[in-house]
């Protein structure tokens, strides 16, 4: 993980985003290299250590879909919704409880669609997140 900072770090550095702006091709290019590398790796989840067939193939994937992933949302983000910033100011709290959420969903509401608990956990973790916060600067 080491790497994923120092990428960023990297990026912000030589303003790679300014970069791909003006070089999309580049970014194309990436991708490109991306999906022949997901469809030759396979699947990779790095928090259990799985990494596919190829550790470098896992690794450069995770960096470049992260890279894309953020040249994106710098371009929509003027499209973005209120709403999804509120969310995205609550990704810590909503990634360290979302798997108990989704148990609890899926155990109460057996036979539910993983769709709807993944949106249920968000909408609830976001609106806990959002609470916790109220009160915390309302008693400052």
């Amino acid at each position: 993980f080491l790497i994923m900072f120092l990428w960023g770090y990297f990026m912000r550095k030589k303003a790679f985003m300014d970069y791909f702006d003006r070089h999309k091709w580049v970014l194309l290019i990436l991708f490109g290299v991306f999906l022949l590398f997901a469809v030759a790796n396979g699947s990779a989840n790095y928090s259990i250590g799985d990494y596919g067939k190829s550790t470098m193939m896992a690794l450069y994937n995770a960096l470049v879909s992260s890279t894309v992933l953020m040249w994106l949302a710098r371009k929509t983000e003027k499209y973005i919704p209120k709403i999804l910033t509120v969310v995205g100011q609550h990704t810590l709290f909503i990634l360290c409880y979302h798997l108990f959420v989704f148990s609890v969903t899926e155990t109460v509401f057996a036979g539910i669609h993983p769709l709807l608990t993944v949106f249920a956990a968000l909408v609830f973790l976001t609106a806990v997140a959002w609470g916790k916060e109220k009160v915390i600067h309302a008693k400052k």
